[in-house]
């Protein structure tokens, strides 16, 4: 989001098996408004990057920023940055986004993980001299933010007249990207970002209207036919940011899966740090292509570790044709926006088993979160090398 607001402010408390991405940057605050930024010196490529909590930053958490920035601008045909953009990533940035969980201005970003990898479309389209109007603007970084979209019934005459120069609400920033998805697969992206060139706030829809008709070579009665025929459809996401994409494959060996891990931030070490509240957490993702039937996973010490299931959508599909996994996995299409998952710290009843968890999963593409939690405030110091088995039950 384009916020306008500039000030400093704390980190607030998250729950501590929500699953967030992590990473941050280098900016300057005014005195007195907050806790002064930490920088990270996180080796990304193209961020100046500073964080509200010490030692926060994990190598990997950069090199996924770095991996979104690369994306946006080959699926864009836009310039890489030369110029570091200044970033901080904090868990509250209410002060300078007001309701936002991320705001980018003048160079400048602010954002919890929540909505980063959408912050970073904002700051690769502004370094290329793009501006465009609010629904290009937010609709193309939700579009390459690696979430899963929707249309929420708006087509495209309607998107156009509520995000033209005005603001979005929750949901047309949902519809935005929509659209945004549909025309880079429909139009090209090179007629996207000639399009966007040509667009500017001050402009009239019917000038709006002008600049689609032709840009597209088509009556813009016939893009709106085109694209109501595109509103069913549910758009997977894209790049690094979107489900699955950045975890390391699951291998079986007689059925069974395992790995042995040793929590750390070091550089040759593949855990993010993914929250800035109350708890200090270290995730790593693992990729499940699962052809039915049920597993059980177990974790080697469940007090100290923690799992966690995550559905993925990984093409394009109709809302009747969306798998339904059972409670407690978590959905890459769920109403969780992002990457920001609510976990159970105990699951149902009814799906514990001796030494672990039992799930019936339809076939798909999964993530299992593989993480450790440590409460600050109680001093943990909980073992960092841990274990986890999946297998794969009759």
């Amino acid at each position: 989001m384009a916020e306008r607001a500039l000030t400093r402010s704390a980190p607030s408390a998250l729950c501590a098996l929500s699953l967030l991405l992590a990473c941050a940057p280098e900016l300057g605050v005014e005195p007195g408004s907050g806790p002064e930024p930490i920088r990270a010196d996180s080796g990304s490529s193209y961020l100046c990057l500073e964080t509200a909590v010490e030692d926060a930053l994990c190598p990997a958490n950069a090199a996924i920023l770095d991996a979104q920035v690369e994306f946006i601008a080959a699926s864009l045909g836009l310039p890489l940055p030369e110029e570091c953009v200044p970033t901080l990533w904090a868990e509250d940035v209410s002060a300078e986004c007001g309701p936002h969980k991320g705001c980018y201005r003048d160079g400048r970003i602010w954002s919890s993980w929540q909505t980063m990898s959408h912050e970073l479309v904002h700051a690769v389209v502004d370094n290329a001299g793009l501006g465009g109007s609010v629904f290009m603007w937010e609709g193309l970084a939700e579009a390459l933010s690696g979430k899963v979209l929707r249309s929420r019934g708006l087509g495209l005459g309607a998107i156009l007249e509520v995000g033209q120069d005005g603001s979005l609400s929750g949901a047309e920033y949902e519809s935005a990207g929509h659209l945004l998805s549909w025309m880079l697969g429909e139009l090209g992206p090179e007629t996207v970002v000639a399009i966007y060139e040509r667009l500017h706030r001050d402009m009239t829809t019917a000038e709006v209207i002008q600049v689609f008709e032709e840009l597209s070579g088509e009556p813009f009665a016939s893009l709106e036919e085109a694209y109501d025929g595109a509103r069913s459809r549910i758009y997977a996401g894209q790049g690094p940011f979107s489900c699955g994409a950045a975890a390391t494959p699951l291998r079986f060996r007689g059925g069974v899966a395992e790995d042995e891990a040793y929590f750390s931030c070091r550089a040759e070490a593949p855990f993010r740090r993914l929250d800035l509240g109350h708890a200090e957490e270290l995730w790593r993702p693992y990729l499940l292509e699962h052809s039915g039937g049920a597993l059980q996973i177990e974790l080697g010490a469940p007090h100290s570790a923690h799992g966690l299931v995550q559905a993925c959508l990984v093409d394009d599909t109709e809302e009747s044709q969306l798998p339904q996994p059972p409670s407690p996995v978590l959905r890459s299409w769920g109403r969780s926006r992002g990457h920001v998952f609510f976990g159970w710290p105990e699951p149902p009843e009814e799906l514990s088993v001796p030494g672990g968890l039992r799930l019936e999963l339809p076939a798909g593409t999964y993530t299992f979160w593989f993480g450790q939690v440590r409460e600050l405030a109680k001093g943990g110091a909980a073992d960092p090398r841990q274990s986890f088995s999946i297998t794969r039950r009759p």
